[in-house]
């Protein structure tokens, strides 16, 4: 085989490959990606309502570290996630107990 048929070859296994993976690729994005941005609908609970807003708040970390508690009716309990701090850049916790 001499070495233009060789590159030809190749350069075509390249190209298929490279369209098959585009191929396995899209544009739209799945509804369960999104449904926490998705503006409350007609939530009953003005707690939930309220809390659908707080996901999208800006964060010192750039993620949401908390979660909170619903159990008493009318009242909010608002819990650090303590899996999720950063304790190489926030060692005293102090920005993210802020953000909070």
């Amino acid at each position: 085989m001499n070495r233009r048929t060789f590159l030809e070859i190749v350069d075509g296994g390249i190209f298929l490959s490279a369209t098959a993976a585009i191929a396995g690729c899209t544009s739209e994005i799945p509804p369960e990606a999104i449904a926490a941005c998705q503006v409350p609908g007609a939530e009953q609970d003005v707690r939930r309502w309220i809390l659908s807003y707080g996901i999208l708040a800006p964060h010192s970390h750039n993620l949401q570290s908390w979660f909170v508690g619903l159990n008493t009716p009318g009242e909010i309990i608002l819990y650090c996630d303590t899996n999720r701090l950063l304790p190489g850049t926030d060692p005293y916790f102090r920005p993210i107990m802020m953000s909070h």
